[in-house]
């Protein structure tokens, strides 16, 4: 049966449902034997603190047109930065709600070795969550700011274009937070205030004294292992946490999918390109690679077996490490309500056998024989207890009691590795604010094939080539041979998704997962374009560049084109004084197997440039770029 009075929570059973009660009724129990365990002084509410719901963001216009043709303009990307930021604020406040109603359950726990190991075991789960949580705040702020930066980029190349047009005037990027959160943990599940046997001294309500009652019950409960789990947890404040996590879960579950939905309304799913990489923009932004393989129980490839962009890995990690924190304090407060009523049945009983054997009964009766009946009480009412008491059946509640503890501690610590796996995975601010740029770039233009350079640098007059990341992120060059021959796959650009804004973390999963001699990042977009656009407009390879396109459409011309013929070179990136310049940071797999995480970052001074020919643009773009190690 279920305790009275015992809050609801939405979506889980109450603790104690399917258990045990409290003393049957011909036991005569007392009539606050259901009571709420509260601290003294303090009493339990009925319910924890509501978690709000998140609100709506900002709309974006939609694109399409009265005849039904998409075109993404720059208000749009302006809509969708807002939109980003204000979602980022509403799955930041997800957490503060949670931790600031859970700093209202304090020392609600219980002793014993095995409360203990719960309460630590929850500390790390919840400290590794915050950390992933603030990580993941902090990716999404980075794409907000990267479609405000491509709105501008546009807006000053369009003008830089016509300069009879009257000034642009950038907008400013959106607030966001740009450096991590730093939250504050919740209290711990320390050992509730009062005596450990407070709980128990309306057990039998057969009219005793109190200091007689106190006496009587502290060493009824010091037989067997009652007095090891003493004082027991509040477990109608414990199963307020459950439901707190709960809430949660659902809030970032809207943020989610606000998030998706925003992304949604600039993306034509008819286009296969454009469909893709809003799939993959999505995915990346909650944690996958193009590397990423199954580890922890998750997903974290771009294109798992579910097929491409379907993997969500850091939320998931998040929801369902929400979801078994619900089930662990649930469970927790279901043990604890348990163990409670097992005790005081045990007392009650060997209260009642003692009445019996010392021949009294009921003082409140009849006070005929009122002081001969005290007289036996006080003499013989401990003994009596003592002799009725099961000290067997305390042991097997006290033993079921941890074992379900136990099992719960088993449970948080499964959710480590997923939380320390996503900890690393989470995108950084620089790589999100890149992606943002590439995908906002590439839907200005409907994801044509033909390359359009958005970034102002790439229309430098100093520059005789053209070099926009962003713009070319996602290009393809698949080519039709003659016929019966069949299509020849393209070569995707990938530059901005593989090797801008990296952590050490990624870097040294790309070693675990893809393997390789090293792996290397540029620190950020900007200095990634500059450092590939003074290897592409090096002087030195200006005629060479032109001679390899002109083969390349040549080729085009005679349908023996192959996608697959690459050019590609190393450059030294050096300054004005001859000096090495740092433009990127990598980690070597021999220093990964050798030290794994502690692996050490080192600065290179080369970047490697690959292109690829485009026979839609009739140029090149840039298939990859990266620092690379000596």
């Amino acid at each position: 049966m279920s305790t009275p009075g015992l809050p609801q929570p939405t979506t889980t059973p109450v603790p104690g449902q399917g258990g045990q009660g409290a003393p049957a009724p011909q036991a005569t129990p007392s009539p606050q034997a259901n009571a709420s365990p509260a601290a003294p002084g303090q009493q339990a509410p009925a319910h924890p603190p509501a978690q709000l719901p998140p609100p709506q963001p900002p709309p974006v216009t939609s694109p399409w047109t009265a005849a039904g043709v998409i075109d993404v303009q720059p208000l749009q990307l302006y809509q969708v930065s807002a939109a980003l930021a204000f979602e980022q604020d509403s799955f930041h406040k997800a957490l503060v709600q949670l931790l600031t109603a859970h700093t209202g359950y304090t020392r609600v726990g219980g002793s014993g070795s095995a409360a203990s190991e719960f309460a630590t075991e929850y500390a790390k789960v919840v400290a590794l969550l915050m950390d992933t949580h603030a990580k993941a705040v902090l990716a999404i702020g980075g794409a907000a700011i990267g479609f405000t930066t491509t709105a501008n980029n546009f807006g000053q190349a369009d003008a830089a274009t016509h300069p009879g047009s009257p000034p642009f005037t950038p907008h400013p990027p959106p607030t966001v937070l740009f450096l991590k959160p730093m939250y504050s943990p919740p209290p711990p599940f320390g050992v509730m205030d009062g005596n450990a046997v407070d709980d128990f001294l309306d057990v039998f309500d057969g009219g005793i004294a109190g200091d007689l009652m106190r006496k009587v019950v502290e060493e009824a409960l010091r037989t067997g292992r009652a007095l090891e789990i003493l004082p027991l947890p509040n477990y109608l404040r414990v199963n307020e946490v459950s439901q707190l996590w709960l809430g949660y879960q659902m809030s970032i579950g809207t943020v989610q999918g606000q998030l998706g939905s925003t992304v949604d309304g600039i993306t034509d799913h008819n286009n296969a390109d454009w469909h893709a990489a809003m799939r993959q923009f999505v995915s990346s932004l909650w944690g996958t690679t193009h590397w990423g393989q199954r580890t922890a129980g998750y997903e974290w490839g771009h294109k798992p077996p579910t097929g491409p962009g379907t993997s969500l890995p850091v939320f998931g990690v998040l929801s369902t490490t929400a979801e078994q924190l619900a089930e662990v304090t649930r469970l927790y407060a279901e043990a604890a309500q348990r163990v409670r009523a097992d005790l005081r049945g045990i007392l009650h009983r060997a209260f009642k056998q003692a009445f019996v054997v010392l021949d009294v009964t009921d003082l409140r009766g009849s006070l005929k024989h009122f002081f001969d009946r005290l007289k036996k009480l006080s003499k013989g009412l401990l003994a009596a207890v003592l002799l009725n008491i099961d000290t067997a059946a305390v042991n097997r509640a006290v033993d079921a009691y941890e074992a379900q503890l136990r099992a719960q501690v088993g449970t948080l610590r499964g959710l480590i590795a997923p939380l320390e796996e996503a900890g690393r995975a989470a995108p950084t601010f620089q790589s999100e604010e890149a992606r943002a740029e590439a995908y906002g770039a590439r839907s200005l233009f409907e994801f044509d094939r033909k390359i359009y350079p958005v970034n102002p640098e790439a229309w430098n007059p100093n520059n005789h080539f053209q070099v926009d990341l962003a713009a070319m992120e996602w290009e393809t060059n698949e080519f039709q041979p003659h016929p019966p021959w069949a299509p020849r796959e393209g070569k995707e650009a990938h530059t901005v998704d593989r090797h801008v804004g990296l952590s050490p973390e990624q870097l040294i999963h790309r070693l675990r997962d893809q393997g390789g001699d090293d792996a290397s990042t540029f620190s950020n977009l900007p200095s990634a374009r500059e450092y590939v656009n003074a290897a592409v407009n090096d002087p030195a390879k200006k005629s060479e560049l032109e001679a390899w396109m002109r083969k390349q459409e040549q080729k085009v011309a005679d349908r023996t084109f192959d996608p697959n013929s690459v050019k590609a070179w190393d450059f030294p990136v050096k300054d004005a004084y001859g000096n090495p310049v740092v433009i990127g940071t990598s980690v070597s797999q021999a220093d990964f197997a050798a030290r794994g995480y502690a692996a050490p970052v080192t600065g290179v001074h080369t970047v490697h440039v690959a292109l690829a020919y485009s026979p839609e643009s009739k140029s090149f773009y840039v298939m990859t770029a990266y620092p690379k190690a000596p």
